[in-house]
């Protein structure tokens, strides 16, 4: 997977390389740069004059869904996992310099996002901070081998974070109504042995074998709550990989805003934008939404649109608008009328005796083939989005083809996490060419149970897309 991610970005990496006689040309097939003392980095850190309108974009989609968490009551920071090679430049190899756009990447995107009303916190100045890295030596804030942030590192990222809350106003507010949970951090005297080492496997098979990459010990330590039982604070971080527990992060961030803090991670290849939407997908999340999300994202991601080509179909989106439609309409706490509406066709599942009830389908089991029709009295715009309950027993996903005349026909697969509890499907029928679908067809595929119930036709903000 990650050699697939090297081709996309290849282009990128050499036009940087064409910037200034001080960057490292890139292997197509191996990523990894190798610096001083042991330690590795990651080639495609590096920001371009080419890259920055694509962030920029992707900084603007933050804004707008911050804004549609905002209009449905919950609060959103941000926070950015800064690139290794700023924190630590002086390991890098000589042939290698950080460049402009890369060393001002970080300023730039809290700046931006900052001026679209998005809350920002700074986690880049506390792990440059040489006080933060010498309280914390010998054990460096980054992972020498990794792309990860180490234990120690996560303690001054969660420090960071709960200053960065309590200096602003609104996000202070939101914390302080949510039910406190005592934890101790209990660091041990043992040390931790971490075997992760993704950025060896970065390398070219000839740089593997001749080099010794022995694992490297860290901060061995563990948030204990000082009470038995749980107490869900409402707070809720939508993260990356940085923040599995593997990291020391969730034990980090609990410790230090003292609060039973829920953790939904997405790592490399399903991405944060897919991890966005499988999170508000979950209907625990639908029924109870959080009151305060912690965006955390490493800052190479904003590279990364969510059409990225790299990333398996389930995964990966037509654009950003669609990622957008797709997160807004799950975000919705009421659903506003459409002036489109849509009925369930008389073919399919719905033709069959007694499957058919007073406001939608439901049978006792389905096959391959079965199907059922929804009819649009309109083409559906890009703001509207369908809505209905939903069950489909024993199955993973379910497919959707949408169709109209004058425009492309769309195949979608759904994640419906298959069981017998009944789901929100929220789901916006975006089309690239035509005037928009008039049909779609719902393949809900081999299962042991099947019900479609309450079909509305929503509409989204109409400010989501200006």
């Amino acid at each position: 997977m990650a050699r697939r991610f090297s081709k996309i970005f290849l282009a990128a990496t050499l036009f940087s390389a064409s910037l200034s006689s001080n960057f490292v040309k890139a292997d197509a097939n191996y990523p990894g740069i190798i610096g001083k003392d042991n330690w590795l980095y990651y080639n495609y850190e590096i920001t371009t004059a080419a890259d920055v309108p694509k962030v920029n974009g992707m900084l603007d989609t933050i804004r707008r869904f911050n804004k549609v968490l905002a209009a449905n009551g919950i609060a959103m920071v941000a926070t950015f996992v800064p690139i290794k090679m700023r924190v630590y430049p002086e390991f890098l190899p000589p042939t290698l310099k950080v460049n402009a756009e890369t060393q001002g990447g970080y300023a730039r995107l809290s700046q931006v996002l900052r001026a679209g009303q998005v809350n920002v916190i700074d986690i880049n100045a506390p792990m440059m901070d040489a006080a933060n890295k010498t309280k914390y030596a010998p054990y460096p804030l980054f992972l020498r081998l990794d792309r990860h942030w180490s234990p120690s590192g996560a303690l001054v990222v969660a420090d960071a974070i709960k200053a960065g809350i309590e200096a602003n106003p609104a996000l202070k507010k939101v914390y302080d109504a949510t039910p406190v949970q005592a934890y101790k951090l209990e660091i041990s005297k043992d040390k931790k042995t971490l075997n992760s080492h993704d950025l060896v496997g970065q390398l070219s098979p000839q740089d593997q074998a001749s080099h010794n990459y022995p694992p490297e010990s860290s901060l061995l330590f563990k948030a204990v709550r000082s009470t038995p039982g749980s107490s869900p604070s409402g707070i809720v971080v939508l993260g990356s990989s940085y923040s599995m527990e593997w990291t020391g992060f969730p034990d980090a961030l609990r410790s230090a805003l003292q609060r039973d803090i829920t953790f939904s991670t997405a790592h490399g290849p399903i991405g944060p934008w897919y991890g966005a939407i499988s999170y508000f997908s979950d209907e625990s999340v639908q029924a109870k939404p959080p009151k305060l999300l912690i965006l955390e994202m490493s800052e190479r991601e904003l590279h990364i649109t969510p059409d990225a080509d790299y990333r398996e179909p389930r995964y990966r989106m037509l654009n950003s608008t669609d990622w957008l439609l797709r997160v807004s309409a799950l975000v919705q706490q009421s659903c506003k009328a459409s002036s489109v509406t849509g009925k369930i066709a008389s073919t399919g599942l719905a033709s069959k005796p007694g499957a058919q009830k007073s406001d939608g389908v439901s049978v006792d089991s389905t096959t391959e083939a079965d199907f059922i029709d929804i009819d649009f009295n309109n083409p559906i715009t890009k703001l509207d989005y369908i809505a209905a309950q939903l069950v489909a027993s024993g199955v993973k996903t379910i497919t959707l083809e949408a169709s109209g005349p004058d425009t492309a026909p769309r195949k979608i697969l759904v994640e419906v996490k298959g069981d017998k509890v009944v789901r929100a499907l929220k789901y916006p029928l975006l089309s690239m060419t035509g005037k928009g679908y008039t049909k779609v067809r719902i393949y809900p595929g081999n299962t042991s149970g099947f019900s479609f119930q309450g079909l509305k036709v929503c509409r989204q903000p109409e400010d989501l897309l200006s």
